[in-house]
């Protein structure tokens, strides 16, 4: 045997079903049956073999007399589609009357172009009609795609029954749209121009559904003679839910660009009245096991508008003013005459109206900080204006060693309020820092993002692939970002197919949560932003 080569062992048997006793007696067959079992041998192998795995399915078939069938599931091997040494790749087909039976190697099938795996049955006649599947074999494991089904067909689809004209929902809902087609291989739900990612179903529930979903929904029935696109199906979302309460948690260094710059926007009209707190020594005061030791000593509080600084402060003196506001927006105290800072502001609110507080250190010290804004009018009102957003750039080192570098990433808490869950935006930036920080960016981030119990409700890395999915209860809908969604909100571009990460969560209100940026290979550092948007509808 060759090392790291699956050998196939089948084993058939035979079992009698009935004995003619009366033609010869207590021996005659009449009636038997086969079963058999297949078994895999691997020859040892001292090197590690890469397993298969079935990343995208095989889809049914319905194509015209004659035409060409292609069944193109993706398989990789750690991560590459080329099919390493070693490995087998086996087709079959179901035939009814003996059960499944391996395909290929003439003329009737031929490989199907950009898929290693896939295999196209050519010239579809009548006894070609049924079910297949694709089995992968090496020394690493066994892949098995799901049975796909080929049959013949004389028309384009048919829609038999259209999907509900109009649904409206809460934020957080699930919402179902359900369509029929006769003559249909294939389906695919469509939004706003683009495919709704993994909606091939007739049936397309959203659960946890966010504003980023709102629209016209139609679907496409498709067979190998053409396809059919249903009645546009009309999803409204609403949303009574907001931001108020955005912080971040960073490192302070005494280097270039390694402070705290936390930049929020309102919407709205009137006038926003804020809780801002440069947070440094209360950090060990409240949480001695972590920061005890290691918190910034003496932060120093700036507030600018886009125009002009607003203020500038340092050990908050004691106010009974702010010890009365912390009260209202549930902020812990500060010990009367500790070193953090803290004000209490009234500021113009409106569309594209921005403002950024900056923690630094005032007397050249490093350590962790924490920046908090706190919406203190929907504490104590219905205001006419609401928190949208906060960015806040800082150093991310590679959360290693001992002391305050540990604590060398970025942590922006936030809260929601409301009665319907709420879509955020979260992004993390790096490799688009490069353009204000030229080879002091962070390269790698990683974004994850964390329910109130620390439990990880998903992550990302590079926002080009999907978020995935965390341990977390929560009911979450979690979704890839794009760039409408990010110019929808004004958000800064990052370059397609970028390390830079994003995801679209819609979370339930009343509750915290954290996004986290990281070093994604624990080695690169540097300079990056970690953002929460509001997504309207």
């Amino acid at each position: 045997m060759t090392a790291g080569l699956p050998y196939r062992l089948v084993i058939s048997y035979y079992g009698i079903s009935s004995y003619d006793t009366t033609t010869i007696p207590g021996a005659g067959v009449v009636g038997m049956y086969e079963s058999t079992v297949i078994v895999y041998v691997v020859a040892k192998s001292s090197t590690s073999i890469a397993p298969p795995v079935i990343v995208t399915q095989p889809v049914n078939q319905a194509v015209g007399a004659g035409s060409a069938a292609p069944f193109a599931p993706t398989v990789t091997f750690n991560g590459s589609t080329n099919v390493p040494s070693n490995t087998s790749v086996f087709w079959y087909f179901i035939d009814p009357r003996f059960g499944p039976g391996i395909v290929g190697g003439t003329a009737k099938y031929t490989n199907v172009g950009g898929s290693p795996c896939g295999i196209t049955v050519n010239s579809v006649s009548s006894s070609d009609v049924g079910s297949y599947y694709l089995e992968v074999i090496n020394g690493g494991g066994v892949a098995i795609t799901q049975d796909v089904s080929l049959s013949i067909v004389t028309s384009p689809p048919t829609i038999t029954a259209q999907p509900a004209a109009s649904q409206s929902a809460n934020a957080g809902a699930t919402v179902t749209l359900t369509a029929a087609a006769s003559g249909a291989a294939t389906y695919q739900w469509w939004l706003k121009g683009s495919a709704v990612a993994g909606a091939t179903n007739a049936t397309l529930a959203l659960s946890n559904i966010g504003t980023t979903q709102e629209g016209n929904y139609t679907l496409v029935a498709t067979n190998g003679l053409g396809s059919v696109t249903s009645n546009a199906a009309s999803v409204a979302v609403a949303v009574n839910s907001f931001l108020y309460n955005i912080s971040t948690v960073g490192y302070v260094g005494t280097g270039a660009n390694q402070d705290l710059d936390a930049g929020f926007y309102t919407n709205g009209s009137g006038s926003k009245k804020i809780v801002v707190r440069g947070i440094g020594p209360n950090l060990a005061a409240l949480d001695p096991v972590h920061y005890s030791g290691l918190a910034l000593a003496n932060p120093q509080l700036i507030l600018n508008s886009a125009t002009s600084p607003l203020s500038t402060t340092t050990a908050w003196g004691g106010s009974q003013t702010l010890v009365n506001a912390f009260a209202t927006v549930y902020a812990a105290s500060f010990p009367s005459g500790s070193n953090d800072a803290a004000i209490l502001p009234s500021v113009p609110a409106g569309p594209g109206i921005g403002y950024t507080a900056d923690v630094k250190s005032a007397n050249g010290g490093a350590g962790v900080a924490q920046i908090e804004v706190y919406d203190y009018d929907s504490y104590v009102t219905t205001p006419t204006s609401h928190l949208i957003n906060i960015s806040t750039r800082g150093y991310v080192g590679t959360g290693l060693g001992t002391g305050a570098s540990q604590f060398q990433f970025l942590d922006a808490g936030f809260w929601t309020i409301g009665s319907t869950s709420e879509t955020v935006l979260i992004r993390a930036v790096g490799p688009a820092e490069a353009v204000n920080f030229p080879g002091a960016n962070l390269a790698k981030p990683l974004l994850t993002l964390y329910d109130s119990s620390g439990n990880v409700i998903a992550t990302n890395s590079g926002w080009g692939t999907a978020p995935v999915a965390g341990t977390s209860t929560v009911a979450a809908g979690v979704l890839p970002a794009t760039t409408a969604i990010m110019n929808s909100v004004y958000a800064s571009t990052i370059a397609a197919g970028s390390n830079d990460c994003a995801m679209v969560v819609t979370l339930p209100a009343n509750a915290g949560y954290t996004a986290k940026v990281t070093s994604a290979d624990g080695s690169s550092t540097g300079i990056a932003l970690v953002e929460v948007y509001d997504l309207p509808p």
